[in-house]
């Protein structure tokens, strides 16, 4: 079963893909609550991890633009499909899948 450590792997995951490692992994580890190892991994976290996902979409999203929540979605989407039905995903990710 999908959940929100999961989502948030996959999104900085994404991220490296197109940002680099380093990069992506400092962005998802400048979110307050969130420690995400070198490969992408969450190491650690304080909070609602539902509220954490989010920051880390919008965290991208403020470093790169929109095309980073479609592209974010799009990863999920193909990661995890019909699992996401039970997820209560942010609207900017909801509309891209």
């Amino acid at each position: 079963m999908v959940g929100y450590v999961e989502l948030i792997e996959a999104a900085v995951k994404r991220e490296m893909d197109i940002l680099g490692d380093e990069v992506s992994v400092g962005h998802a580890n400048n979110v307050k609550g969130l420690k995400v190892s070198e490969k992408g991994d969450v190491k650690s976290f304080n909070g609602d991890l539902k509220k954490l996902f989010e920051r880390v979409v919008e965290q991208y999203k403020s470093k790169t633009g929109p095309v980073a929540v479609a592209l974010i979605s799009k990863k999920i989407k193909d990661d995890f499909g019909d699992e996401l039905e039970n997820i209560d995903l942010p609207e900017d990710v909801k509309k891209h899948i």
